[in-house]
Parts: C-alpha cells; sequence; structure tokens
C-alpha cells in the first residue's frame, strides 16, 4: 500500500476500503467499524449524522397518514419544483376520489412541522405547506368541485385559520365559491360571504392634489417613531417593489409596511434577521428566489401577506397612488387560470408495443443513389 499510511489522504482509504469490502465478510466489516468508532469516538463531531433517537422519528402505523404527512413535508419544501409536484400528487388524489389522503392534509393545517420527513434541527416551512395545500384544493374545485363538497365544512375552517394571511383566505374563498356554483345543497353560503369580507376592501378613495403624503421606499421613517424591537432587513429589490407596492395601494408609508411585517415575523421567529439568513444556506440571489427560497426570505414573504389583510380590513384603497385595484395587485400572485400540465396528458401506465425492431438500423438511401 505505501511505506507510510499516516501520508494517506481520506479519499485513499475510502477507496481502499471500497475495494475491500466485496471480498470479506459483513462480520469482519462490522468489527473494523465498531472498533474504528471505539477509538475514534472522541473525534466524531455531534452534529455528523443524525440527531439522537426519539419519539419525533415513530413512523404512524396507517399509511394514509404517512402518505399525507410526506406530502405535506413537500408542500412546505424549500424548493419550488417539490411544492409543485406534492400539489400535483394531491390534485390527483382529488381526480380519484381519494378523499382520505385530502382530509389527513387538512388535519395537518394547524401543524408547524411534517416530522419525521425533515430534520428537527432545521425550520419547517409551515407556511407554505398551507398556501400550497390551499392552491390544490382550488386547482381540484376548478377541475371537479363536487368531489370537495363533502368537506366543505373543513375547508371553512382553514379560511378561518388563514386569519390575516389574505392570499392563503383568497385560495380558500375561492375554492369555496367554487362547490357552491356546483352543489345545489352548499349549506355554508353564509360563512361563505363572512369570509370574502374579510379580503374585501372597506372602501375607495380618490386621492386629491396634496392629500395622503406618502414615504416611498427611498424616503426615511419619521425621527419621533422608534423602531420595531425585531431588526429585520428586507432584500432591496423586495422592499423596493413588493413592500412598496403594497403601500401605496393604500397610502402608506413604505416603513410602516416593514414595520407591520417585523412585528408579524416576530411573532414566528426571532432569530432570523434578513431575507438572506437560512440555515439550509440556500442560495440568496434574486434571480433564485422563484426556484427556491431562503428561511429569511420565506418568512418576509409570507409576512407581506399577512401584512395586506391587516391593510385590507383597515384603510382603504387610495386611487391615484395606484391605479391597480386590490383585485389586481392579489392576482400577480395567485394561479387561478391554466396551468401547464392541463394541456399535458398523463403519462401511460404502460406503454404499447410498436412491433419496430430499434436494435436493427438500415441506412436510407440518400435521393441521388
Amino acid at each position: 500500500i505505501g511505506s507510510d499510511l499516516n501520508d494517506f489522504e481520506s479519499s485513499q482509504w475510502m477507496c481502499f476500503a471500497a475495494s475491500l469490502a466485496g471480498h470479506i465478510s459483513n462480520t469482519a466489516i462490522e468489527k473494523g467499524l465498531k472498533r474504528y468508532l471505539k477509538i475514534r469516538i472522541n473525534d466524531v463531531p455531534k452534529e455528523l449524522g443524525d440527531s439522537e433517537w426519539s419519539s419525533n422519528y415513530e413512523l404512524s402505523i396507517s399509511s394514509e397518514d404517512l402518505i399525507a404527512t410526506f406530502l405535506w413535508n413537500q408542500l412546505g419544501s424549500p424548493y419550488t419544483n417539490l411544492r409543485w409536484r406534492a400539489a400535483h400528487a394531491v390534485i390527483r388524489n382529488g381526480k380519484f376520489g381519494n378523499p382520505n389522503i385530502i382530509e389527513k392534509l387538512i388535519e395537518k393545517f394547524e401543524t408547524t412541522n411534517a416530522l419525521p420527513f425533515h430534520s428537527p434541527d432545521l425550520p419547517f416551512y409551515y407556511h407554505h405547506a398551507r398556501l400550497w395545500l390551499l392552491i390544490s384544493l382550488s386547482k381540484i374545485a376548478t377541475e371537479t368541485p363536487l368531489a370537495l363538497a363533502p368537506i366543505s365544512a373543513k375547508i371553512i375552517r382553514l379560511s378561518e385559520l388563514a386569519s390575516d394571511h389574505c392570499l392563503q383566505k383568497f385560495y380558500a374563498v375561492n375554492t369555496l365559491q367554487k362547490i357552491k356554483d356546483n352543489d345545489p345543497s352548499f349549506s355554508y353560503s353564509q360563512e361563505l360571504e363572512e369570509q370574502k369580507k374579510l379580503i374585501t376592501p372597506i372602501g375607495t378613495i380618490e386621492r386629491k392634489v396634496g392629500s395622503f403624503p406618502r414615504a416611498n421606499s427611498y424616503m426615511g421613517r419619521s425621527d419621533d417613531v422608534p423602531e420595531p424591537e425585531l431588526e429585520f432587513s428586507f432584500d432591496y429589490d423586495f422592499k423596493k417593489s413588493e413592500i412598496n407596492h403594497l403601500g401605496g395601494l393604500f397610502g402608506i408609508h413604505t416603513w410602516q409596511v416593514t414595520d407591520d411585517m417585523k412585528n408579524i415575523i416576530s411573532d414566528w421567529e426571532r432569530s432570523v434577521n434578513s431575507t438572506y439568513e437560512c440555515p439550509r444556506n440556500i442560495s440568496s440571489s434574486k434571480r433564485s428566489y422563484d426556484e427556491q427560497q431562503p428561511y429569511g426570505y420565506y418568512l418576509g414573504y409570507h409576512a407581506l401577506f399577512v401584512a395586506a389583510g391587516k391593510c385590507v380590513k383597515a384603510h382603504p384603497i387610495i386611487k391615484s397612488w395606484s391605479d391597480e385595484t386590490w383585485e389586481e395587485w392579489l392576482k400577480q400572485y395567485t394561479l387561478t387560470g391554466s396551468w401547464l400540465s392541463d394541456s399535458i396528458d398523463y403519462f401511460p401506465s404502460s406503454l404499447p408495443a410498436s412491433g419496430i425492431n430499434l436494435e436493427v438500423y438500415e441506412e436510407t438511401p440518400s435521393i441521388k443513389e
């Protein structure tokens, strides 16, 4: 092997172990590993490997609960592609008449984790999970609304639990409205109207010249107004566009909206101080936000909709600060139209034989020949 084993790098030792593994017994490998761990146990960092065993890792004996928990974990993924896949899986369960999984997912709406399918040491994006579950239900209601009619009362409850999160409430209301339009026996019209009012502006005011002076994202806060307790910095572009845009809709100073959002975030998480921070070390570049969201950005994103939900109940729309209506502002963030998948057939479970021998290739003669 060599004259001095101390000169061997770790990768060389691993190659050596891999080459031996196919020629020795499992017992020998086990003894060797135990001996190594006994000698070097104090050198192994605690954060290496899984956490200590706890009841959090125990699996449910119910296959439906297992599936629902796994989907709940994927709906709350930091990665957008995984949330899309989970949403399609939820929609398939609805289309194929499997309400048990849907109901199990609804039961998880108030939970803030998806154990044992993620590390307990990392935060779970439960606001993502709630939002994408409601997106999935809205899509089911678009295509097969009667499949959700038996659980209308539970969807009413989801809308109530969404509280001031206007985007979550929008999808719950949208789902209920589609059920009502197709189910003559729908008996929750009063509750639906009450939920609609909570995301409907209290009025619209035409702004006169010189009225409603407003500080945008480039202007500072008033000197006599103290900063919120939580120090949290927002991504520059997110503040300039999303937060400033929301403030303009209601004629509110941008710093007032950021103050509200900081107070909202402080109720969820106090150990993160910017949209760039993430215990998973997810990239925080603007171009990557559509594909993956750092934990801080996730908090700011959902705080925006909670702040908007509070604003729409307390302030009228100020017409000339923004020509946009509340509905147009909300529509920027919704998925109520057609999806790309709507024009794609399901992949067949079995492919018919073509009768063509693909292993034989005959060169086609050219025109000249």
